[in-house]
């Protein structure tokens, strides 16, 4: 899987609040912005950072960001990708 327009997102901190903003050359493109809690911010980091990823690369990372259960971090890899798709964030 891949992030849709990956080259020009960017997880941003405001406050407590992590966002997904699009940038263009010369700003910040709010049409579209999308907010996530920190972990959902740290998988979609790591997907723009890695250009190709997998659930299982998603479950990986949040086991060794946070160290949870392989199985937990497994199902919520796959709800932080469904959300994703239904958002329209990625390319299959």
């Amino acid at each position: 899987m891949r992030i849709k327009n990956a080259e020009r997102l960017k997880v941003r901190k405001i406050g407590s609040s992590y966002m997904i903003v699009g940038l263009t050359d010369t700003s910040v493109n709010m049409t579209e912005v999308f907010t996530m809690n920190e972990s959902a911010a740290c998988l979609m980091e790591h997907c723009l950072a890695a250009g190709e990823f997998s659930v299982e690369n998603l479950s990986g990372w949040l086991v060794e960001a946070y160290g949870i259960d392989p199985g937990l971090a497994g199902a919520d890899a796959c709800a932080a990708v469904e959300k994703w798709r239904e958002l329209g964030l990625l390319l299959d």
